[in-house]
């Protein structure tokens, strides 16, 4: 039987991986077309195992597929007609995407049932409109609480697919960021310790499978820490702002190192923004990650030295590449900014003035769908020296 239903991950424009656990040994295989009624298609594992993950490949793109997860020498474990996945468009589409974002999501039923209750809501919300399956759904760290074990994330997150999540992790891929309670218990002990930290030995790596060699548009970043794709004219970005690239002994030292210059992180994300902005097909630059440089809720970003080195080592990198939208979790408020650059200081320093882009943009906007001629959205040059602003989210109330 499936213990732990498909999910799927690491979508390009041609491939789709297939993950699922099962109660014993098995080689598991899925069939798929593009017709419900015919799957003729097939791939399969090449050994057995109870944790599996089959790639799908010579897909074509932005094309709806139907699945059956199979385990060889058995009956089909799961289809039917809501098992589908559409790939990707291909790089440099142009298209509307809807986008899931979540932080600090998977606590079981815990802050009175909060997590149920956004869940029930959003697929009321994509009922009522008839929506299609999202494009992209992204956990911005702190997935699953208290430390990130695997037995967390199944109860927390995967143990709701049957009953609620179903509709999402069949049809739609997630991409995951690591916080710091995905780092939370090294070895299985209850102290936190700069260890797990650098030697990053945690049950999320073996949960997700990210782009390693820029298999979807890039720059390769050879660990599944940090990553980057295209979808479509989106260039997205993931950070760890909580795992460290090197050994520390304290945890001041292990902050302090976070995207610190020099660091292979920030040398890779230089690189990576630097070949985004250079591709004429990519409009829109997202990054997300976990820590956030400005928050003022559950974590106050002008006292805790986490945050303050985030905001020191990362905006000024956002700001020359002029990336368009920085997701964050952590705090458990949601917190949205106007378009903002250069600030790199407490609260109190910030200045409309110095900190918001020139007149030309919209920026004094109220980001509100309120129907009134200043309402709504906001709008950058792309041809501008000068950056012209981020938005900062902070949703880590998933």
């Amino acid at each position: 039987t499936i213990t732990r239903s498909q999910y799927l991950q690491s979508a390009t424009w041609t491939a789709m991986t297939l993950r699922w656990r099962t109660s014993a040994a098995t080689t598991g295989r899925v069939r798929y077309g593009t017709d419900a009624q015919s799957l003729t298609n097939s791939a399969t594992e090449a050994g057995a195992g109870t944790d599996h993950a089959v790639r799908l490949t010579n897909l074509t793109p932005d094309t709806r597929y139907y699945y059956a997860v199979e385990a060889v020498g058995a009956p089909t474990l799961e289809s039917g007609p809501e098992h589908f996945f559409t790939t990707p468009p291909p790089p440099g589409t142009a298209k509307k995407m809807r986008i899931w974002v979540l932080g600090d999501f998977g606590n079981d039923g815990g802050n009175f049932g909060r997590q149920d209750s956004v869940i029930a809501s959003f697929k009321h919300f994509m009922r009522q409109n008839a929506l299609p399956p999202m494009d992209l759904w992204l956990w911005l760290g702190d997935n699953a609480y208290d430390g990130g074990r695997d037995f967390e994330y199944q109860t927390a997150v995967f143990d709701k697919t049957a009953a609620r999540y179903d509709w999402m992790f069949r049809k739609t891929p997630f991409y995951a960021t690591p916080g710091n309670h995905e780092y939370y218990y090294p070895g299985g002990t209850t102290v936190r310790t700069p260890g797990n930290r650098s030697n990053h030995d945690i049950d999320f790596f073996n949960i997700v499978d990210h782009f390693k060699n820029a298999e979807a548009g890039g720059e390769p970043s050879g660990t599944e820490r940090y990553y980057s794709f295209n979808q479509g004219n989106i260039h997205v970005v993931s950070l760890d702002t909580w795992g460290t690239d090197a050994a520390h002994a304290t945890q001041a030292e292990a902050e302090a190192s976070i995207l610190a210059p020099g660091t292979p992180q920030r040398n890779w994300l230089r690189r990576d923004l630097q070949k985004a902005q250079a591709d004429p097909s990519l409009h829109w630059i997202i990054v997300f990650t976990h820590m956030p440089p400005y928050s003022g809720q559950t974590h106050n970003s002008d006292v805790e030295t986490d945050l303050i080195k985030v905001r020191e080592n990362l905006v000024p990198v956002l700001d020359s590449f002029k990336v368009d939208l920085l997701l964050t979790g952590h705090d458990h408020a949601y917190l949205r900014t106007r378009l903002m650059r250069g600030h790199r200081g407490t609260s109190n320093t910030f200045s409309p003035s110095a900190h918001t882009p020139e007149w030309r943009s919209n920026a004094p906007s109220s980001g509100r769908l309120d129907g009134s001629p200043n309402s709504c959205f906001y709008y950058k040059h792309r041809g501008s020296v000068r950056n012209e602003g981020l938005v900062y989210v902070v949703n880590g109330a998933g």
